[in-house]
């Protein structure tokens, strides 16, 4: 019976991180700064909101993240590749609450309901044309704060 130092399956997980995981920057992409921007709504961490970054100039490399339990994201670029290039954005902040409906029973005694979304954010911040916020990234600077404000619990007509 052979006896190894490391076992062979041991072997192959140390040395997958090394294997042809890392991503190409695709033709054209500025450098990227790492960037974390923590958003907050009536003094709290706002957690679980999309963050999407839109470069003023008109650009194409938007910016994009989850904020965390404490309300902090980290930023990609494209979604994938991380940080995002020194500019100056215009900050869109979403999040929505889904709350389940209650289907028909297959008796039809209980009538179903339908399901509910609830924008946890003031419209104005979660489109392109209408945000008041901006954000100028810049080299050597990585933590940003952003404040929209009261909470609110609109209720979403029709999805």
């Amino acid at each position: 019976m052979k006896q190894y130092l490391f076992p062979p399956s041991l072997l192959l997980l140390l040395l997958i991180p090394f294997c042809g995981c890392t991503r190409e920057v695709p033709d054209g992409m500025p450098a990227t700064v790492p960037c974390f921007i923590t958003v907050t709504q009536d003094g709290k961490p706002l957690a679980e909101a999309s963050i999407t970054l839109i470069p003023e100039d008109g650009g194409q490399w938007n910016g994009g993240g989850k904020t965390d339990a404490g309300g902090t994201a980290r930023m990609y670029t494209q979604a994938k590749y991380e940080g995002i290039p020194a500019a100056k954005y215009k900050v869109i902040v979403a999040k929505t609450e889904f709350v389940a409906g209650v289907p028909e029973s297959s008796d039809h005694r209980i009538k179903g309901t339908p399901d509910i979304y609830y924008e946890l954010v003031e419209a104005k911040y979660a489109n392109a044309e209408t945000t008041p916020l901006t954000l100028d990234v810049v080299k050597g600077t990585k933590n940003y704060q952003i404040d929209i404000g009261q909470s609110v619990r609109i209720k979403v007509e029709e999805r």
